[in-house]
């Protein structure tokens, strides 16, 4: 539970004059009157779930109206040392001559420091609650209690919340400040801080823009306000489905005709949340003509254009391989360059990745587990283009759950499946190398894979071996020979798999 905002409840006059709320009684009495009225409408109003007109006119009130069928209108919440004796009075009268039936507790109820069943009954049996802030009112345990289970009433089932002012400011309230500041410190000395009841009773009136602080909460909110309009609702970049399940739960949380976009990089999820793969659209990379133009667009913004040879603009686009983001970094870094920083760029781009299209990509890594990791890595560093059969049976032989990995990793949009064969776009084969790569920057015998021939050479000859490497794969020229020392393996006490040359012979060591 938490602070929730009334304003859009609430009408402006009511706010500005209930400070003198002796005569403004009445108009209390006819609002409550009138949305007493429009709740009985909506409840009986007929084929509503099939009417055009009444997805276009229907309220949170009417969305409502089904869960709010107490044994009370409204509940009224109230210090009573306060108003019992004199506006209360008036402001009961006047709701029991507009037959507006009312709950109003009596001394006795009010007795130790919790709040007795029956009042919380009564509460979630009425429809609506009035709560009358006075003087004193915040510092009575018992009206915070009720403010509590109102404004759960208010979250779970759609209970409307009125509240009024008797001889107070609301700023009073929403700070606090006065005699609500010194009724939260007595609180706190006496029971110890309560956060959550001193937000609610700062933040319950605040702007017009709601604040939820539970996911029940939300969800009945969106439901009650959205179910019965025509929306459209963007979900980018979605990576758990209980954000899903939290935000659009079911076609019925909103109106007919509305429409909902989900972006997600795990295909899965979409799964998960019951979405047939009709309706599933795998967004691909750009083709040349497209690639071209986007490029373009970043890489010459100035109306002088520089020449820069064609051959060099094919090799960027090559490197992208459609890729948006890619080609929006590549093209605003390279824009006003001329060809020799051209070159020398993209024979960078080459060796290391742009590090700001590396975060983006490592965003789907680092959401994997641990197993899928390792995984993705032995196909970035090794398998890439080899047959999905070929990766398995190597990868299983070092005790891997390889089939299931794979999936995964196709579901996160890591690798394709394309024929019989695993794919890789070059971009994210290059973040992978360069995991490995991080591992050690300078010590290529201190990483846990080894795929580069001038980095077996050196770590086997060289005896630089130690327990990080894992694997090794050799793919060393037909007409080169490698000196391997007699202590090479020596201190690779976890190499579990090491395939020379490429992709002949497999071995476990």
């Amino acid at each position: 539970m938490g602070p929730y905002s009334l304003s859009n409840w609430l009408p402006t006059t009511w706010l500005k004059k209930c400070l003198n709320c002796f005569e403004f009684v009445p108009f209390i009495a006819r609002h409550v009157q009138s949305d007493i009225h429009m709740r009985d409408r909506a409840a009986t109003r007929p084929d509503t779930e099939h009417s055009e007109e009444a997805h276009q006119t229907s309220s949170p009130l009417m969305a409502a109206s089904s869960d709010l069928k107490g044994n009370y209108d409204v509940f009224l919440s109230f210090r009573g040392t306060d108003v019992r004796n004199n506006f209360l009075g008036h402001l009961y009268a006047a709701l029991d001559q507009k037959g507006i039936y009312t709950y109003i507790d009596s001394e006795e109820l009010r007795k130790g420091e919790q709040i007795t069943p029956a009042l919380i009954k009564a509460i979630e049996d009425s429809c609506i609650a009035i709560i009358i802030f006075s003087e004193d009112y915040a510092s009575s345990p018992w009206c915070l209690q009720e403010v509590d289970k109102i404004m759960e009433c208010k979250e779970q089932r759609g209970l409307m919340v009125f509240p009024v002012f008797y001889k107070v400011e609301p700023k009073e309230v929403r700070t606090p400040r006065g005699s609500y500041r010194e009724a939260m410190v007595k609180h706190e000395n006496k029971f110890g801080r309560d956060s959550e009841k001193e937000k609610l009773l700062s933040k319950i009136l605040v702007g017009k823009e709601l604040t939820v602080f539970s996911v029940d909460g939300g969800i009945n909110l969106m439901r009650c306000r959205l179910c019965c309009k025509r929306v459209l609702l963007v979900l980018d970049d979605v990576d758990d489905v209980k954000q899903l399940n939290a935000l659009a739960g079911g076609c019925e949380w909103f109106g007919k005709g509305s429409r909902i976009i989900i972006t997600t990089r795990d295909n899965h999820l979409l799964t998960v949340h019951g979405i047939d793969e009709d309706h599933i659209y795998e967004v691909k990379t750009l083709w040349y003509g497209e690639a071209l133009e986007l490029f373009n667009k970043h890489a010459f913004l100035r109306s002088e254009e520089i020449v820069i040879r064609r051959d060099l603009v094919d090799s960027a686009l090559h490197y992208a391989d459609g890729l948006p983001l890619a080609l929006e970094v590549f093209g605003s870094f390279l824009c006003g360059r001329r060809e020799q920083e051209w070159e020398s760029a993209l024979n960078k781009l080459a060796k290391s990745p742009d590090k700001t299209i590396n975060n983006v990509l490592k965003l789907s890594y680092d959401g994997l587990e641990d197993y899928a990791k390792e995984i993705f890595l032995d196909i970035a560093c090794f398998f890439k283009g080899r047959s999905i059969q070929y990766i398995i049976e190597v990868l299983n032989s070092c005790d891997f759950d390889t089939t299931i990995g794979v999936q995964v990793l196709v579901e996160k949009s890591l690798i394709t499946k394309r024929g019989e064969t695993v794919q890789m776009h070059d971009l994210i084969q290059l973040m992978g190398m360069d995991i490995v790569k991080q591992e050690c920057h300078d010590d290529p015998g201190r990483r846990s894979r080894l795929w580069l021939c001038e980095d077996v050479c050196e770590v086997l000859s060289g005896e630089m071996g130690t327990d990080a490497v894992k694997a090794i794969v050799l793919d060393l020229p037909k007409t080169e020979a490698i000196y391997i020392g007699p202590n090479a393996f020596t201190n690779m006490r976890r190499l579990s798999c090491q395939i020379s040359p490429w992709p002949k012979e497999v071995s476990q060591t």
